[in-house]
């Protein structure tokens, strides 16, 4: 065989290992597998929804391709609506819990969870019913204030039973802002302990705390503004507060009958009433307005030779305070005193009292109405057991709790139906844009109409 024949064999051999080694690299690069997308999920755009409702989950690299994705709720698919990069809207489907496990499929992905992640609240609104969400807290003596600033929305203020033998029981601020699914502690910027005091979420989104002497007022920007020893009221006891549309104007009212207004949004305020004797204390406030406010409580036990112990209101009336004996029952040795008042509006308003007698001492509780503003009253309601607390819808319907049951009436009040027997105590209730809320011990209680 010549040299070049040996020479064309070789550069045959060469072609075919060249060829044989273009094809391995041509199928390692084909089969070389592709890297998964990292999908974050971050938020939901709303804290809570119904049933059926469209939600928006915002996150990172979703596919574009609706076919691609299934979202699921507790396992449940959900129908997908539309599907952007950073967007995924879709409904709830029927029988998800109050706070779903949510997963996201996707081809070739991985899926996390953002720190800021919190799994969106499905709230049962289910009307006719009682619905029923667990309240984990130690027993409760009162609610003392409760508060909607949204439709499933609410703030309120417990206070935890007393010690044996006295003491004070310590009062805690609560919010859910997702209709019951969960609650939490209000944001104290302040130290809020004491039996005596209130708060109030301004229209501004400002959050106000009230001491027995002192005004926490922490703004929505963070900012926050602490008043202290309201002048010559030191170690006062504070009943409530009104707070204009501009969180500017501030009216705070004590148990003396001591009255305080802030013009500047808490940087000062001036005394525009002070008491006129030490005979009587106030329990409750409250103001319809910047110039219509009540509060009411009772005349001192002494001295003991007297025959009635009336009841007693502060109100704002013209621009005048007026100071006044709220008569429940005259005519009979009693003790008055009224625990609860609010006004409907200006002219309409119920409030909540204890009378006892002073001869046998027999007690009963009332629920007094008034349809001149406060200029006088008369009873619609007696009861042997507490009348924890009222609300009213308008001058027709409202309900009042009383132990573990809650009574409804549709005529003013001149009548009244038993609603619900709750199997624990219930201690506030309030109506607010179709809902009856009640807080007991260990539940909160919602009724949709």
């Amino acid at each position: 065989m010549t040299i070049k024949n040996y020479f064309s064999i070789f550069l045959f051999v060469a072609v075919l290992i060249s060829c044989s080694s273009d094809e391995d690299n041509d199928t390692e690069t084909v089969n070389q597998p592709v890297p998964p997308t990292e999908v974050t999920l971050q938020a939901f755009e709303q804290p809570y929804a119904y049933v059926n409702d469209q939600v928006t989950l915002v996150g990172t690299n979703f596919t574009t391709n609706a076919s691609e994705i299934k979202v699921l709720l507790d396992d449940i698919e959900a129908t997908l609506i539309s599907a952007t990069t950073t967007k995924l809207t879709f409904t709830i489907p029927a029988g998800t819990s109050a706070s779903p496990f949510v997963a996201i499929e996707m081809p070739n992905t991985n899926v996390s969870y953002a720190d800021t992640y919190q799994p969106i609240a499905v709230v049962d609104n289910t009307k006719g019913e009682w619905i029923t969400y667990p309240f984990y807290l130690e027993a409760i003596n009162a609610v003392r204030n409760i508060q909607a600033t949204g439709k499933e929305e609410i703030y309120f203020s417990t206070e935890a039973k007393r010690e044996e033998g006295g003491g004070t029981g310590i009062m805690k601020v609560h919010n859910t802002l997702n209709g019951g699914v969960s609650i939490a502690f209000f944001n104290q910027a302040y130290a809020f302990t004491e039996e005596n005091g209130d708060f109030l979420v301004g229209p501004q989104g400002g959050e106000f705390l009230l001491g027995s002497n002192y005004l926490s007022y922490l703004k929505a920007d963070g900012t926050q503004t602490i008043f202290e020893d309201f002048p010559s009221n030191v170690n006062s006891w504070t009943r409530g507060l009104f707070v204009d549309e501009n969180e500017q104007t501030i009216i705070i009212g004590s148990a003396e009958g001591r009255i305080y207004k802030s013009t500047n949004g808490a940087q000062s305020f001036d005394m525009i009433h002070s008491r006129e004797s030490n005979t009587y204390e106030f329990l409750s406030f409250y103001a319809h307005s910047e110039n219509q406010i009540w509060l009411a409580g009772y005349t001192f036990p002494f001295p003991e030779n007297l025959d009635y112990y009336p009841a007693k209101q502060l109100r704002l009336k013209d621009g005048v305070w007026l100071d006044s004996a709220v008569e429940i029952d005259p005519g009979n040795r009693t003790r008055e005193r009224i625990e609860r008042i609010k006004f409907i509006d200006g002219v309409t308003g119920y409030a909540s009292a204890y009378i006892v007698d002073l001869d046998t001492g027999a007690e009963k509780y009332v629920l007094i109405k008034s349809i001149d503003g406060g200029d006088s009253y008369e009873i619609v309601l007696e009861e042997d057991t507490r009348i924890d607390d009222f609300t009213f819808k308008n001058t027709n319907e409202g309900w009042y709790a009383s132990e573990n049951e809650i009574f409804a009436t549709t005529d003013g009040g001149s009548s009244w139906q038993l609603m619900h027997t709750s199997s624990t105590s219930c201690k506030g209730i309030l109506y607010n844009d179709g809902i009856l809320w009640v807080i007991t011990d260990g539940k909160l209680l919602k009724y949709y109409f």
